[in-house]
């Protein structure tokens, strides 16, 4: 079955596989959602969640776990956070939202979508609720917590 949303087609398939992709989109090129935060002293790490539900998490210093691990989520939870990436409310925020003094946590949040590229930079979490909201959502992605001990 095939549904358009947000200015894209999805088709659902039904594979009787557990961890296999439930969904793909109909697209010449993946859709790629990404969270990535470094700070100093706390974790740092980047999460990855593609349109054919591949969710990767990348541990590096001060993570409850390094190194790269990957899982899969289903099609809702894909369709859920790219709503949120292709709202205009994301789309039309500022490239850059720098902290007033040193920066000690840089957040970036990013999607590269067919001929949609935007990448959103905030030091020490400044910026719009929309943005927060945005990096929280990638945070509670199944296990994501957990792997980066990330607590905010």
């Amino acid at each position: 079955m095939c549904v358009a949303a947000l200015g894209v087609v999805v088709c659902l398939a039904a594979t009787g596989l557990e961890r296999a992709p439930a969904f793909s989109l109909v697209s010449p090129q993946p859709v790629v959602m990404k969270l990535r935060r470094t700070c100093v002293g706390c974790p740092n790490y980047a999460i990855t969640l593609r349109s054919d539900g591949r969710l990767i998490y990348e541990g590096g210093d001060y993570t409850r776990v390094r190194g790269v691990h990957v899982f899969t989520v289903p099609a809702e939870v894909v369709m859920d956070v790219l709503a949120d990436f292709t709202h205009p409310d994301f789309l039309e925020l500022e490239n850059v939202y720098p902290s007033p003094g040193v920066a000690w946590i840089t957040l970036s949040l990013s999607i590269e979508m067919n001929s949609i590229s935007k990448s959103v930079l905030s030091e020490d979490r400044y910026g719009p609720a929309v943005l927060l909201a945005l990096e929280r959502k990638m945070d509670d992605l199944p296990g994501m917590r957990s792997l980066s001990g990330w607590t905010r």
